[in-house]
């Protein structure tokens, strides 16, 4: 049914009592009790059901941020290759490193959409971000790759790499620099040896 119901053609309607609102419904758990009730707008809330939820505790949004590391394929599986995910269990992102031409370039991807989404990882570290939806907790990262694409920096396949974007940023974020003997080039000051850019590192 759609539209307000029509009390002059149909008497036996009950008619809404002055100051009830629709109850909130959010991811559409009334929509089944909507469909069967005479007044499209689904369940109505008195006025005094009205204060009371007014006045219960809000949920506060968290993020756990996690950041993950799988093989390379290029180089056999020999190492690995770090991304950074945020999830509030609404949305959710990727922010990764890598090469863009011979510059290193970072981005933050929905996390679906992202070049490492799925992919076969491990964990090494995790953290929960309280009173942050992912939203908001992903801007810094958002910032650092803007700083990072504007930085002119080239890329190499160690020391300035996907690993170094995530290592310098856990340094800065959360006081601990992430990284293992897996992901060449997450340490701070690592000389690369090589030429500025090799396309076989992600």
């Amino acid at each position: 049914m759609s539209g307000s119901p029509d009390y002059a053609d149909n008497p036996f309607l009950p008619k809404p009592q002055t100051g009830f609102i629709p109850a909130p419904d959010p991811g559409g758990f009334l929509s089944g009790v909507r469909e069967g009730d005479p007044f499209p707008q689904g369940i109505l809330l008195s006025p005094g059901e009205q204060a009371a939820l007014a006045g219960a505790p809000k949920l506060t949004p968290s993020t756990e941020i996690t950041v993950r590391a799988k093989p390379v394929d290029q180089v056999g599986g020999l190492a690995d290759h770090m991304f950074e995910t945020f999830d509030d269990g609404h949305d959710r992102y990727i922010f990764r490193g890598g090469p863009s031409g011979p510059f290193l370039h970072a981005q933050v991807d929905p996390m679906e959409q992202s070049p490492d989404y799925g992919a076969d990882s491990r964990v090494l570290y995790r953290q929960v971000l309280p009173g942050q939806t992912a939203t908001q907790a992903v801007a810094p990262a958002r910032a650092e790759a803007a700083r990072i694409n504007n930085s002119g920096a080239y890329y190499a396949g160690i020391g300035s790499n996907s690993n170094s974007v995530i290592g310098d940023f856990t340094s800065r974020q959360y006081g601990k620099r992430v990284g293992d003997s897996r992901t060449v080039g997450y340490k701070k000051g690592f000389s690369p040896p090589l030429a500025p850019f090799d396309p076989f590192w992600p």
